[in-house]
C-alpha cells in the first residue's frame, strides 16, 4: 500500500502578496477554497472548515457568542458531553454560508446538530478543567516528542476550543483540506496561511468578502512560550508583513501547504501588531474526537470543469482523501469513464486500508491530450463501494457558428435568458428589431 504523506517540513514556494491594511488580502471566487465557510451564531460570526459536505469544524466559543457569554444560563445548561439539544441548536440560531468568498453570494445552510468539546464546556461551567483527559493527552504528546515529565512545566491542560456542527443538508464542495496529524517534522518559521471574514482593522466591522494572509509558525519546543503556558493543544504563530487574523476569524482553518494545522482561537494585541501571540487550536489533538463526531471520509463531493464554449480545455484536479472514520476504511480507487477523457497516474496512492487520520492524494486530469471537446462529459472516481466522486466537464453556453441560419441557436443555455418561443431567437430577435428601428430614427433625426 502506498500512502501519499505530504511533506510538511518545507516552506511554501510562493510569492507573498501585497497586504491591504492590517488584515490581509481580499479573496476572489477564483482564489477561494469552498471548504472555507462562514459561521453565524445569532448575530456573531466566525469561520469554519467544511468536511465531507455535511460537517463544519469551528471554535466552541463561537456558540457562546450567540448567548453573549460562556457564563450565561444557556451555556450552563449544556450537557457534560457537549452535545446541544435540538432546542439549544435552535436557540443559538446557527447557520452556515457556503460556496463564495463573498458570503452574501453563497448558499445559506441550516445546522441540525452541534457538539462542543466536553472539556471546554466543563472548564467554563466549573471554572476549572478536568485532569483525566489531560493526563492521557500529555502522555501521548510527550511520547511523540521524546519528552519526560520534567521537560513539561507545571500543570498540563487541554483548552478544547473546538466544535462540530452537522448541516441540515449536504453541500457539494469542490475543495477539501486534510488535517495535519503531527507537527514533528514541521520546521520553525514555515509560512502559515489564514483566511476568514474577520474585521480588517481595530474597531472596524466584519467584511462581506473573506481576506487571507500569512504568519510565521513557531515550531516545537517553543522554549520561551512554555514558561508562560502549558496548554497542550495550542499552536503558535507570529504576524508576518502586518497580516494576522482578527475578531471574527475565530474557528477559521489555518493551513500549512494546503493542510489544516488548526483553527483560530485568539490573539493578543491589536490587529497587525508585530509581536502578537497568535493561538491556534491544534487539529492533531482532536483527530479521534472529530472522527467520533464525523465518521466520514474528508474529501471533495465533486469536481467540475465548466467552460463557456467548446475547446481544447485541460485541467488537473488534486483530490485529497483522509479517513475521519472511527474504524479502518479500505480504498481501491478506479475511474469509471466511458469517454476516455478522465485519467490518473497515481490511483495507487490511495490503495489499501487507512486508519483514522491517515490520508492520501489522487490527481485526475481531464483531456490530457488537449483535444477539442465539444460536448459535456462525465465520469466517476470510485474510492470504494460506498464512496464515489462525480467528475464532469460542462459547456455552459453554445456558439452560433453551428447554426444553419441567423434566426436559430442564438440564446444562452441559462434558463433565465432563453425564450419559450418556437421561433428560435425569441427575445433576442425583438432586441435586434428594436435596435434597428432606433438606428433608423437616429439617422432620420440627423438629416
Amino acid at each position: 500500500m502506498k500512502k501519499n504523506l505530504i511533506a510538511l517540513g518545507m516552506s511554501l514556494a510562493m510569492t507573498m502578496p501585497a497586504f491591504a491594511g492590517s488584515n490581509g488580502t481580499q479573496l476572489t471566487d477564483s482564489t477561494f477554497d469552498d471548504y472555507l465557510v462562514r459561521v453565524f451564531s445569532g448575530s456573531e460570526s466566525c469561520g469554519g472548515q467544511l468536511i465531507a459536505g455535511k460537517y463544519v469544524v469551528t471554535a466552541a466559543h463561537c456558540v457562546a457568542d450567540a448567548w453573549g457569554s460562556k457564563l450565561s444560563d444557556e451555556w450552563m445548561a449544556i450537557s457534560s458531553d457537549g452535545v446541544l439539544t435540538d432546542e439549544q441548536v435552535s436557540d443559538a440560531d446557527l447557520k452556515i454560508y457556503f460556496g463564495s468568498a463573498t458570503y452574501t453570494s453563497g448558499t445559506k445552510l441550516g445546522v441540525s446538530a452541534a457538539t462542543l468539546f466536553h472539556d471546554y464546556v466543563y472548564r467554563y461551567q466549573n471554572s476549572s478543567s478536568t485532569s483525566d483527559y489531560d493526563t492521557e493527552v500529555k502522555s501521548e504528546w510527550a511520547a511523540e516528542y521524546g519528552l519526560t515529565d520534567d521537560d513539561v512545566l507545571g500543570s498540563f491542560s487541554v483548552f478544547g476550543d473546538i466544535a462540530v456542527f452537522t448541516l441540515s443538508e449536504s453541500a457539494q464542495q469542490q475543495t477539501a483540506a486534510t488535517l495535519i496529524t503531527s507537527t514533528k517534522s514541521i520546521d520553525d518559521e514555515v509560512d502559515v496561511r489564514w483566511a476568514g471574514w474577520g474585521i480588517t482593522e481595530e474597531g472596524g466591522s466584519a467584511p462581506a468578502t473573506a481576506n487571507y494572509g500569512y504568519m510565521t509558525y513557531t515550531a516545537f519546543p517553543w522554549d520561551s512560550w512554555w514558561t508562560q503556558t502549558t496548554t497542550a493543544d495550542w499552536e503558535r504563530a507570529t504576524t508576518k508583513d502586518g497580516s494576522m487574523f482578527c475578531d471574527g476569524d475565530s474557528g477559521s482553518a489555518v493551513t500549512i501547504d494546503g493542510q489544516v494545522l488548526g483553527y483560530v482561537r485568539g490573539h493578543t494585541g491589536d490587529c497587525g501588531d508585530s509581536d502578537s501571540d497568535l493561538r491556534i487550536t491544534a487539529a492533531r489533538f482532536y483527530i479521534d474526537w472529530l472522527a467520533e463526531q464525523i465518521d466520514a471520509v474528508n474529501t471533495v463531493s465533486k469536481k467540475d470543469l465548466t467552460v463557456d464554449a467548446a475547446g481544447a480545455h485541460t485541467v488537473t484536479w488534486t483530490i485529497p482523501v483522509q479517513s475521519l472514520k472511527v474504524d479502518d476504511v479500505t480504498f481501491n480507487p478506479q475511474i469509471v469513464d466511458s469517454t476516455g477523457l478522465f485519467t490518473s497516474d497515481d490511483l495507487s496512492n490511495c490503495e489499501g486500508t487507512f486508519a483514522t487520520g491517515e490520508s492520501c492524494e489522487i490527481t485526475v486530469t481531464f483531456n490530457a491530450a488537449g483535444a477539442t471537446v465539444s460536448s459535456d462529459a462525465s465520469a466517476t472516481l470510485q474510492l470504494n463501494d460506498d464512496l464515489s466522486i462525480p467528475l464532469s466537464y460542462t459547456i455552459s453556453s453554445t456558439s452560433s457558428d453551428d447554426s444553419s441560419d441567423d434566426s436559430s441557436d442564438d440564446s444562452s443555455s441559462d434558463d433565465s435568458s432563453s425564450s419559450s418561443s418556437s421561433g428560435g431567437g425569441g427575445s433576442a430577435s425583438w432586441m435586434v428589431l428594436m435596435a434597428l428601428a432606433g438606428l433608423a430614427l437616429r439617422r432620420k433625426s440627423r438629416r
